[in-house]
């Protein structure tokens, strides 16, 4: 992080100091932000004045802004990461066991195995449910998310278990 406040650069965003130190401390923790940047003044106090930094346009702007200029250096895209699982599968230097992973991984990027709907105990393509099935089988899941009692699915009645 920069730690040099330009003061054309303040001038062009309208910030002062402080704020423009706020947006490069802001770490998600506004109160901390208020802190390090020099702000003082209870806990309460500074937690106050950092949501009230945080409702103002330019600081949130140049808080947006700053995290989509670190981002592309910290995150791989979805291309990025397929190009990198296609020459680790493409390795012949490379295990077994760390190609296919990469193949797998590569498969799943792709959405290759999702031509099936899991749940439960019974398994179908989507094309052979009906839309009522559907809504029973996400409610299902939901539900299952949820902790809550689980739906009986119509597939299910009569089975033995």
């Amino acid at each position: 992080m920069d730690t040099k406040l330009s003061t054309t650069n303040n001038k062009k965003n309208g910030l002062n100091y402080r704020q423009k130190k706020f947006v490069e401390v802001y770490q998600g923790n506004a109160t901390e932000a208020a802190r390090l940047a020099g702000y003082k003044g209870s806990d309460n106090y500074l937690s106050t004045h950092g949501a009230r930094l945080m409702r103002d346009e330019r600081i949130a702007r140049a808080i947006r802004d700053r995290e989509c200029n670190n981002t592309p250096n910290i995150i791989l895209n979805r291309q990025e990461r397929q190009g990198i699982w296609s020459k680790i599968a493409q390795d012949q230097e490379e295990t077994t066991t760390n190609r296919l992973k990469a193949l797998e991984l590569l498969g799943k990027s792709e959405a290759d195995f999702a031509d099936r709907l899991l749940v439960g105990r019974l398994e179908q393509t989507l094309e052979e449910l009906s839309s009522a099935e559907i809504r029973q089988r996400i409610e299902y899941l939901e539900a299952e998310l949820q902790g809550r009692a689980l739906p009986v699915l119509d597939s299910d009645e009569g089975e033995n278990e």
